[in-house]
């Protein structure tokens, strides 16, 4: 019996044993892999108690962010661990941006029994190969900051003084380089993983700052721990960055923009590959209610849902849904009809029946209500409306909803490249952009019709370009009222007298002007669609101000980058009717 006694308690103790190192093994794999992965909450999780001791959470995150930002880790590749006992070497390579591969060993101790079983925790586990007392440091060489061209290889900004090209397109070059200066907070994240010190001036504005990391190239510099060099590098300067935008039509842009207020934007971009053609203003940093551009928004999601239909006839009316059309008209018909003249009447109950669920979704999915990956772009928005009345603002893009000229350009985008809406770029490519499906291909044509009847036979006349079919919509819209304003002094009566509105809108300051529309070329040739969007601020009627200025660069987009291009914006044919 005592022997078998014996025999029993050697065998538990046996199998206690295995037990531990079972749990020791699981537990160093499973660090292994979060150390890979960089979770760093579940690596605090499997230490021990004693070296959580004094070490926070918040404090544990800093030195491993730390270490990774040093070397520039980019992926971690973990190896099967070989075990010593309580002693653990983890095999590990990580790959860095500015050192390539790094092959080195991470030693993990594990202390505690069976389920209790964690890892010791050191300040050199924080990168492989540190021994006690040693931190990962840098020292960092940059290279020159690349050559910025433009589409067509013309130089935007060049050499250390970073002076902008002078020659033909001089204003141009000038209004889009921006400046180099101390980091903005919201770059610093990604500066640190390219290796980027903090007191390094990188691109703060512009150009230099949209297109800062393919301008910066690799740093170089060398790798310690402690005073033990672990890697060197050399800088590698980039090559000429050639962006997306061209000077020539910038210039043209500029130039039919002569005229515009203190606040105002544009952009031109191609449909298809996302690429940013030209810019000028605050064309994504300024937020302006969209008015009827946001029809455009509101006619797909109807569509999208069977709502309306293209065969769809309205009654005629003055107001609808407690808004009344602009200047008090009756406003109504075909589905068509009613976008082209564009009726509030028509589309503020159209969006009460969409309700605010699909509208706001709709609205989402065309980019809103979420950063658009641009530096320094502000977030348009579409809140949630509060009741039907602001329901009915928001479709027809009054209440709290608020653009900027670049969303609403890939709104029309979205419709010109068949309901895809496209990632925007400031390089040249020419690929099909990474895109997002937003409408069906069926709805995105029904649209285009609509918004090729608004240029035609709507308010947005002024936007035609001759030998091109023209899509587009005008937008106005109130910053303060302006219907049943009385005027001063009083109205005179008979045909001379003023349409009801434009005595509260004199001056135009009461309203902020749209145009946007995108182009094909009218027989049929094959070319990517090219959207334009202007803003003005404060700024009369779209179809007034802002249609023209989009007419002159849509011209100038489907003309030969080089060819002279009349830049005034064209007058209004006697007798045309009012737009908005």
């Amino acid at each position: 019996m005592a022997l078998l006694a014996v025999t029993a308690v050697a065998a538990r103790g046996l199998d206690d044993g295995w037990g531990d190192r079972m749990h020791a093994a699981a537990l160093v794999e499973r660090f292994a892999d979060a150390w890979a992965d960089r979770d760093v909450a579940a690596l605090y999780e499997l230490i021990d108690p004693t070296s959580r001791s004094g070490l926070s959470p918040e404090r544990f995150r800093e030195l491993h962010r730390d270490a990774d930002a040093t070397a520039t880790t980019e992926r971690v590749d973990v190896g099967a661990p070989v075990s010593h006992g309580d002693v653990h070497d983890v095999p590990v390579t990580v790959h860095t941006r500015m050192f390539g591969e790094l092959r080195a060993t991470l030693r993990v101790r594990t202390t505690g029994d069976g389920e209790a079983t964690r890892v010791r925790w050191s300040p050199e586990m924080t990168f492989p190969g540190l021994r006690a007392g040693e931190t990962v440091s840098r020292t960092t060489r940059m290279p020159p900051r690349a050559d910025l061209l433009d589409r067509d290889g013309r130089v935007i900004v060049s050499g250390p003084a970073r002076r902008p090209t002078d020659g033909p397109y001089a204003d141009a070059a000038r209004a889009v380089a921006g400046w180099l200066g101390p980091a903005h907070p919201d770059d610093r994240p990604a500066l640190e993983r390219l290796g980027v010190p903090s007191d390094v001036h990188v691109g703060a504005g512009g150009l230099e700052r949209l297109l800062d990391e393919a301008l910066t190239g690799r740093p170089g510099g060398v790798l310690r721990a402690g005073d033990r060099v672990l890697a060197k590098a050399d800088p590698v300067a980039a090559g000429p960055v050639r962006s997306a935008v061209s000077l020539p039509l910038i210039q043209t842009m500029r130039a039919a923009q002569s005229t515009a207020p203190s606040t105002h934007g544009a952009v031109a971009l191609n449909a298809r590959t996302g690429e940013v053609l030209a810019f000028d203003g605050v064309a994504w940093s300024a937020l302006q209610p969209p008015g009827s551009v946001m029809k455009i928004v509101t006619v797909a999601a109807a569509l999208e849902h069977g709502v309306t239909r293209r065969s769809a006839r309205y009654a005629s009316t003055t107001r609808a849904a407690g808004i009344e059309n602009a200047d008090g008209a009756r406003c109504g018909g075909t589905l068509t009809v009613a976008f082209a003249r564009s009726c509030n009447s028509v589309f503020a109950p159209m969006a009460q029946r969409l309700g605010a669920e699909r509208l706001v979704r709709a609205a989402e999915r065309f980019g809103f209500n979420r950063p658009l990956g641009v530096a320094g772009s502000a977030v348009s928005s579409v809140p949630w409306p509060n009741g039907p009345g602001e329901l009915a603002q928001t479709g027809i893009g009054q209440a709290r909803t608020t653009a900027t000229p670049l969303q609403v350009a890939l709104v029309t985008a979205t419709i010109a490249n068949d309901g895809r809406r496209p990632t925007p770029t400031f390089l040249r490519r020419t690929d099909p952009a990474d895109a997002v499906r937003v409408v069906s291909p069926t709805v995105a044509r029904q649209v285009r019709r609509l918004m090729v009847a608004a240029v035609a036979d709507g308010t947005g006349g002024a936007a035609g370009v001759p030998g091109l079919t023209v899509a587009g919509k005008t937008g106005t819209a109130e910053l303060r009222a302006t219907q049943g304003v009385a005027c001063e002094p009083p109205a005179v009566s008979g045909a001379g007298a003023p349409a009801l509105g434009a005595c509260g809108n004199r001056d135009g300051r009461s309203t902020t002007a749209w145009m946007t529309a995108f182009a094909d070329a009218a027989d049929g040739t094959p070319g990517d669609p090219i959207v334009v969007t202007v803003m003005r601020a404060e700024n009369h009627q779209g179809g007034r101000t802002a249609a023209p200025v989009a007419a002159a660069v849509l011209a100038a987009a489907h003309a030969d980058a080089d060819a002279p291009v009349d830049t005034a914006p064209p007058r209004a044919e006697p007798g045309a009717r009012p737009a908005r």
